[in-house]
């Protein structure tokens, strides 16, 4: 399929281009008003479809963006190297006119001298010329670099699935182990290294670190293929051999330029097969195919936890004083316009945590017979919620934990419906945080209304500051009964000078 790279060209109104940029990225404004500045890339290898919507979206606010085909590429590989994905391989990518034949590593090819030629039925003729020579030679064809770590790692399917469901199941870890070592598999011996690792302490402990890192550099195309240069920002947590926890998305480095393609590989590897909690920028939930690849992983049906999103946009973006007709926020694309996801719910049998950073979370269609703890991320609240949860679709929920970025958009009104929605019945801790203003004193008192939070066990408020009027209020109905015995405070803000 012909794929597609879009580049920031110009436009007459920075603000809304911004915008677009920081929705499609997931980046802050810093970063985007760097891109806007030296017309980066914005989004690498999308469909034509993807493009065309693109294209789309920046017109509607007078910017242009340039989309250039990607190459057509094609991989080969021999079957029979000990080195398995760790061999050199060679790249053809064919475009109009061109030909350039790339060989190294996987995650690592170093891009060869073009050839080029007067037409494209040329171009063809010389790419069938390749690929016939490659075949000649006993190599393997492939359409990707997953492709070729998939075709050259050794699986045990059944054991994998053992895995998934049980994670912690340390002897079904070894066994695999010893199957992979006994196959000439690096995985393996990563897996005997990190349970070791695990038992060891002082100098034996800096001698297996020593020597895990040394198996993660030698054997990193193997293990990570299309992934290896961005691989220590995708990994957050090993487990035995295995990637425990991963977030995908350009929030924590800029080299991850498709983080939808870096999703999908991630799910192929063998090295996350039973993979427990997963990250995904925001700039990834308003794909349209976001939720197609994650419902077609069964590593994604078994994860424990999910976090979609990574920041909420800031709708407060700075406008010229006298601005053209503002375009509608279906135009403008809005971080906040995102799929309700409603095949995935039922795709995720064993979730345990579920974080979302969204101001319109799908909680109308969020259902989990699993589900134990809920994170929102929101700017406010001004909507009541009373409609978005659906009784009965939760039933082991136990935590809720609510971070609002502008205590100011938080309405009393709103809150107080929020937690008493009937779905909330389980709940008996509930954690409020506001990093960035101290509780107003409006959504202070109406704690003392809210029937529900006297039957928890627990109330943290020990990550918010408040002034002297709200810790009163917040004391008053604490001392009252209203709130629960295990109430953890605010802390008081001093008085002003």
């Amino acid at each position: 399929m012909e794929t597609y790279r879009i580049r920031y060209v110009s436009g007459d109104n920075p603000a809304p281009a911004l915008e677009l940029v920081c929705n499609f990225m997931g980046v802050g404004l810093r970063e985007a008003r760097e891109l806007v500045g030296t017309r980066g890339v914005i989004l690498d290898n999308v469909s034509a479809a993807e493009a065309r919507r693109v294209t789309e979206r920046f017109a509607a606010i007078g910017a242009e963006v340039e989309v250039e085909p990607i190459w057509r590429r094609v991989y080969a590989y021999d079957p029979r190297d000990p080195a398995r994905a760790d061999q050199v391989i060679q790249r053809l990518r064919a475009g109009a006119g061109e030909l350039v034949i790339d060989e190294g590593q996987l995650g690592a090819l170093v891009e060869g001298e073009p050839q080029l030629f007067a037409d494209k039925r040329l171009t063809e003729r010389r790419l069938l010329v390749e690929l016939d020579r490659w075949r000649a030679r006993g190599l393997q064809l492939a359409d990707s670099e997953i492709q070729i770590v998939e075709a050259l790692s050794e699986r045990d399917l059944a054991l994998e699935t053992a895995l998934r469901n049980n994670p912690d199941d340390v002897a079904a870890h070894l066994i695999y182990g010893d199957l992979l070592q006994t196959r000439g598999d690096a995985r393996g011996q990563l897996i005997a290294l990190q349970h070791a690792r695990s038992l060891a302490c002082g100098t034996k402990l800096t001698q297996l670190e020593a020597r895990e890192r040394d198996l993660l550099a030698r054997h990193a195309s193997h293990l990570f293929g299309p992934l290896r240069s961005v691989a220590q920002a995708v990994v957050v947590r090993w487990s035995l051999g295995f990637i425990d926890a991963a977030f995908i998305g350009v929030g924590r480095g800029r080299a991850i330029l498709a983080p939808l393609q870096a999703l999908s590989d991630l799910l192929r590897l063998p090295i996350a097969a039973r993979m427990t909690s997963l990250g995904v920028t925001s700039a990834l939930l308003s794909r349209a195919q976001l939720e197609p690849v994650l419902c077609s992983s069964e590593v994604v049906a078994c994860l424990r936890e999910l976090e979609l999103g990574d920041h909420v946009a800031d709708a407060g973006f700075a406008l010229p004083a006298r601005p053209e007709p503002a375009p509608s926020r279906r135009q403008l694309g809005s971080a906040r316009e995102h799929p309700s996801l409603t095949r995935l719910w039922s795709h995720l049998r064993k979730l345990e945590k579920l974080i979302l950073h969204s101001d319109q979370p799908p909680l109308h269609e969020l259902h989990s017979p699993t589900l134990e703890h809920l994170e929102l991320h929101m700017n406010g609240l001004r909507e009541s919620s009373s409609r978005r949860f659906v009784p009965g679709r939760l039933p082991r929920l136990r935590t809720l934990a609510l971070e609002f970025a502008n205590a100011d958009r938080v309405s009393p009104a709103a809150f107080a419906d929020l937690l008493a929605l009937p779905e909330l019945d389980g709940v008996t801790e509930v954690t409020l945080r506001l990093p960035n203003n101290p509780i107003p004193f409006a959504l202070a008192d109406v704690l003392a209304s809210i029937p529900r939070l006297a039957t928890l066990a627990s109330l943290d408020l020990s990550r918010c500051v408040v002034d002297e009027r709200a810790m009163q209020a917040i004391t008053h109905a604490r001392d009252r009964g209203r709130l629960p015995n295990g109430l953890l405070m605010p802390t008081l803000l001093p008085p002003p000078t």
